[in-house]
């Protein structure tokens, strides 16, 4: 049984009498619901898409929903339910030679702690001062290979999920201290997993290569390869693990479907996704909002959710609001949005379950590496949120509460085109002009006593400038994918 919730979108506007007004905003996914009459403002609404949420069953002996569906939803508000976004991105140079130095991250106190893939060094970075530092590990580890991917806390161990590396690391936070458990008499093998997730106090490690789940208790240091052969074989089976009570949720990435592994039980089970999902590379990274998991998409151009307690899956199209083949590579939670790690995107992406917005922050830099980051986690959570990103090459990404850039100007010459890649709208970087009513290809927006046509291509926006260059051109905002 499935409830159905309609979407709108639509202009709305407050009318100044003014020749130029920049109070004109698209908005999509309107819940009206979440709306209040206000006379000054005009609405026009049409409807866009749905949302399908599983209801629950009435009673035990009630057969669960087995459809799986798809849901269609465009760029998002710039704030809901959830309160505001968290919007200024910055980076750290932390001068680190290209590429894949890093591939996943945790936070222990006030600092993120990264999980050494071509880096022989545990990453260590403090938001609160602007400090990166490294731990050495060279003597301790193989010499050439990509060592991990993923890391999770127990205590005040942090733990590595081996990658092509025969050990599991552990860092003591406290000491500083590195060691490793040799688990190559379990699993042998590269790219044997692809994160770590703690729950119920251990460790499990997501199977990629490996035919196995690992699970890894830190206390006792007792590594047991659980075998899934016999459910799952392929290579490159899942991009990454979130826990929802006893139960770690996979996100497929070749794998045509969601694993799931019940630390309680010490039970795996799947939940097929290949009538939905039918081509490989599909999520990298997933993170627990509520009673479901979100997962990151990789090659894929759509938001994957699993509803833990009733095993449905559903996906929400992003088709055309991110360009790029491999988006996004890490996933994190704050404020009941899960905020997305780009891995060769050039934005962050913002996705909220319970209304289904997906949104972006723009990353407004040139990047020469084409690899930015792999995993995300989050650190001082309960008092200044900061959301860090884990570096594949030389820059740590973070994201904060804070202003970011109001305009983007144009410097253009009277009497010609102007062509511009990139606009950010400093309140929402989801997409919205601020001046008139402008975001299709037939819309129009005021400037001066004249009103000029744009046009808005698939990378670009083309404004046909008057002769007294009156197009003020430092308040066109608009991002453009």
């Amino acid at each position: 049984r499935l409830l159905l919730h309609t979407l709108c979108e639509g202009f709305i506007w407050h009318d100044w009498k003014e020749t130029r007004s920049n109070n004109c905003y698209l908005r999509t996914n309107i819940h009206l619901s979440h709306c209040r009459e206000e006379e000054a403002f005009n609405l026009r609404l049409r409807p866009k898409g749905a949302i399908l949420t599983p209801i629950p069953p009435s009673s035990s002996t009630e057969a669960r929903p087995t459809t799986s569906l798809r849901t269609t939803t465009t760029a998002a508000l710039p704030s809901g339910p959830s309160g505001p976004m968290l919007m200024q991105f910055g980076v750290l140079d932390a001068k680190l030679a290209c590429c894949n130095k890093y591939k996943g991250a945790t936070s222990f106190g006030d600092q993120a702690i990264f999980a050494p893939s071509y880096a022989r060094a545990v990453g260590l970075y403090k938001p609160s001062t602007q400090t990166f530092r490294t731990v050495d590990i060279s003597g301790k580890v193989e010499a050439t290979i990509p060592l991990f991917s993923g890391a999770a806390v127990v205590g005040h161990t942090v733990v590595f999920a081996p990658w092509d590396s025969d050990l599991i690391g552990m860092f003591d936070v406290a000491s500083e201290r590195f060691t490793t458990l040799n688990i190559s008499d379990k699993v042998r093998g590269r790219a044997k997993f692809a994160n770590a997730v703690e729950v119920s106090g251990i460790v499990v490690f997501t199977p990629y290569y490996a035919d196995a789940v690992g699970v890894f208790d830190v206390g006792l240091q007792d590594f047991q390869a659980i075998d899934i052969s016999s459910k799952v074989s392929i290579d490159m089976k899942f991009g990454g693990g979130a826990a929802s009570g006893t139960k770690v949720v996979f996100a497929p990435f070749d794998a045509p479907c969601v694993g799931v592994y019940d630390a309680a039980t010490a039970s795996f089970s799947t939940v097929d996704v290949s009538s939905q999902l039918p081509r490989g590379d599909r999520f990298e990274g997933a993170v627990t909002i509520g009673d479901k998991v979100i997962f990151a998409p990789y090659d894929s151009q759509a938001v994957g959710i699993f509803d833990v307690p009733h095993s449905v899956f559903l996906t929400i199209s992003i088709t055309g609001q991110v360009r790029g083949d491999t988006l996004f590579n890490g996933a994190v939670a704050y404020d009941k949005r899960a905020y997305f790690a780009p891995d060769e995107a050039g934005v962050i992406g913002v996705f909220e379950p319970d209304t289904a917005h997906f949104s972006t922050v723009s990353l407004q830099m040139h990047w020469e590496d084409p690899m930015k980051f792999m995993g995300a986690t989050i650190v001082d959570k309960d008092t200044s949120p900061v959301l860090v990103f884990a570096p594949a090459s030389s820059k740590i990404g973070y994201l904060k509460s804070g202003p970011v850039a109001r305009y983007a100007r144009l410097n253009a010459e009277p009497g010609r085109d102007y062509v511009a890649s990139r606009f950010v709208d400093g309140r929402s970087i989801v997409g919205f002009m601020a001046i008139g009513c402008a975001f299709s290809a037939a819309a129009y927006f005021a400037a001066g006593a004249k009103a000029y046509r744009t046009v808005a291509g698939p990378r670009s926006l083309h404004i046909q400038l008057g002769s007294d260059g009156e197009v003020a051109s430092d308040e066109i905002l608009l991002e453009v994918q």
